[in-house]
């Protein structure tokens, strides 16, 4: 997607593929009233971390764009407005309404009419978010406009939640961090299929959770059904109508997607990575990895030391 040509302005690297650019002015247009993040936490961080937390206010004359986005950012519209274009589409932001960017989108956003905006930002991360989003039919959530009694508030609430956990950075309370941002995403994702017709049935959202939260596969698929009130028959038709793969092979990409993220993070051996992901030994496991990712589980963790390293460290609050 071609976004509107910018003058120049800043350039982040977030990763080797992921970019970001400003305004020249932008961040003295820019205001944290507030900014709370907590980093890597494993291994809550390897499926769904929201891992910062902002209350931002902008004036003036500002531009900020996005390139192949690693995240999840959900901006939702204090006072004044933003303006947004992705896809072709330029959408402006009125109080209450939220905009969605996630892994993968181009996405570029400015000042409104007022030059004057304030958001309350949230970003989620996790090797296991543009994953997630594809299994729940997301990729095309943008704009999200609430009209039921109560939806605001409660997504106001959770985020003031996730603000607490980030500013208190309590090991104990991780878990909780990582499942209101699991509520949030399958929140907007049953909101977003109500929205484009796709009726997503809610036993598949919850099968998806199930899994994500299991990504060892301890259970079968059978005893997960059981676990949902229904027949593996049943979760079986419905995870290739609507995902168009199996429960198992779901699964088994998890796995794989989570060996993938361990594996880069360099915090366990191969041994322990094999035993907490259910893998019977670890030559197995790397038998399994190289035919996932065409290489050893040794030389996928030297690679990723080396792009580390080569990696750009400057990066706005954002």
């Amino acid at each position: 997607m071609a976004l509107s040509m910018r003058a120049k302005g800043t350039v982040y690297c977030r990763t080797p593929g992921s970019k970001e650019f400003s305004s020249a002015g932008y961040l003295k247009a820019t205001r944290w009233l507030r900014d709370e993040a907590w980093y890597d936490i494993h291994p809550y961080s390897l499926a769904v971390w929201p891992h910062r937390c902002a209350d931002i206010v902008r004036h003036g004359n500002w531009w900020f764009q996005r390139s192949n986005y690693t995240c999840i950012a959900l901006e939702l519209q204090v006072e004044g407005e933003t303006v947004y274009e992705s896809d072709g589409r330029r959408e402006v932001l009125h109080p209450g309404e939220l905009y969605v960017t996630l892994p993968g989108n181009d996405v570029c956003f400015e000042n409104g009419p007022s030059k004057f905006g304030r958001q309350h930002q949230l970003v989620i991360s996790g090797g296991m978010v543009k994953l997630l989003v594809e299994s729940l039919g997301m990729t095309g959530c943008r704009k999200v406009v609430f009209g039921r009694p109560g939806e605001l508030e409660e997504l106001r609430g959770r985020f003031a939640r996730i603000a607490e956990l980030l500013a208190a950075r309590r090991r104990e309370e991780a878990a909780e961090n990582s499942q209101l941002g699991y509520a949030i995403i399958l929140g907007l994702a049953e909101k977003y299929s109500f929205s484009v017709g796709t009726d997503l049935p809610p036993v598949l959202t919850r099968a998806v959770w199930a899994m994500e939260s299991d990504r060892g596969c301890h259970q079968s698929v059978s005893r997960l059904a059981a676990d949902l009130g229904t027949s593996r028959a049943t979760l079986t038709r419905m995870f290739r109508n609507f995902l168009g793969i199996s429960p198992q092979a779901y699964w088994n990409k998890l796995r794989m997607e989570s060996a993938v993220q361990l594996v880069r993070a360099g915090q366990l051996s191969f041994k322990e990575i094999a035993e907490q992901l259910g893998f019977r030994n670890s030559l197995y496991f790397s038998t399994v990895f190289h035919r996932y990712t065409g290489l050893t589980p040794t030389a996928f963790r030297a690679r990723g030391l080396e792009e580390t390293a080569g990696e750009m460290s400057s990066s706005p609050r954002h």
